[in-house]
């Protein structure tokens, strides 16, 4: 089960996610999530069992996002491909 003070962190990483998209701030707001998903990652790779549950919550949130604010990907050279090359490249926390 995911730690009450989690998943209260992914819902206001939504919420703010949605809110910059509403303000015409889309990327911010896929990054914000790709952010959440990376400490997400991190937890399963430092042997929290909740981890990966709280990065398939990330997952699903971020292609909703992407589905509702398609804007993310024509912003992106190469897309999707792009995206994967950012995330292999951002550090790790």
């Amino acid at each position: 089960m995911i730690p009450s003070d989690e998943r209260q962190f992914f819902r206001t990483f939504v919420e703010e996610a949605v809110t910059l998209a509403h303000t015409g701030r889309e990327l911010e707001g896929f990054r914000l999530l790709d952010m959440g998903l990376a400490l997400a990652e991190a937890a399963v790779a430092g042997g929290e069992r909740w981890g990966e549950e709280l990065a398939h919550r990330y997952r699903v949130a971020l292609v909703r996002f992407a589905e509702t604010f398609p804007v993310v990907f024509d912003s992106l050279p190469g897309c999707p491909g792009g995206l994967v090359e950012e995330r292999e490249q951002r550090p790790t926390w």
